[in-house]
């Protein structure tokens, strides 16, 4: 566990409270007995991140190295996304192409579209979906 805990402060150096905690039910096997792993890590600046990971759920439960793996995978992530946020980084939604039939020739079968960015596009009665020309 102080391993993976290293690998997350040498992805993000300024965690502030770690806290890992391993646990195992009381089954007495000595084989196939499930881990659970619960990670909380105090990150300034954002809400803290809180990680519980059942290794029961997952079906990988012979080998606490596993969970314990898994679970600081899904801390690592929830922690890239944290960073991401507290640096401003934002997904951009792309804006799909729109734009306003500014001219219509029925008789020659075209016709131009003005986009935002001040262009004017020409299109064609076969460029219109679904052979919609006529009801523009």
């Amino acid at each position: 566990m102080r391993k993976e805990a290293l690998r997350l402060e040498r992805f993000f150096d300024r965690i502030t409270s770690p806290r890992c905690v391993i646990a195992r039910p009381q089954h007495r096997h000595h084989k196939g007995d499930t881990y659970c792993i619960r990670i909380h890590l105090a990150v300034p600046g954002a809400t803290n991140i809180d990680v519980s990971h059942d290794s029961a759920a997952t079906g990988r439960h012979d080998d606490a190295h596993v969970t314990i793996t898994d679970a600081f995978d899904a801390a690592c992530r929830q922690l890239h996304d944290k960073i991401g946020k507290l640096e401003g980084e934002v997904k951009s939604h792309v804006i799909p192409p729109h734009g306003t039939i500014s001219s219509l020739v029925p008789e020659r079968d075209q016709g131009f579209i003005s986009v935002p960015d001040g262009r004017e596009i020409y299109f064609h009665r076969n460029s219109v979906s679904d052979g919609k020309f006529d009801d523009l």
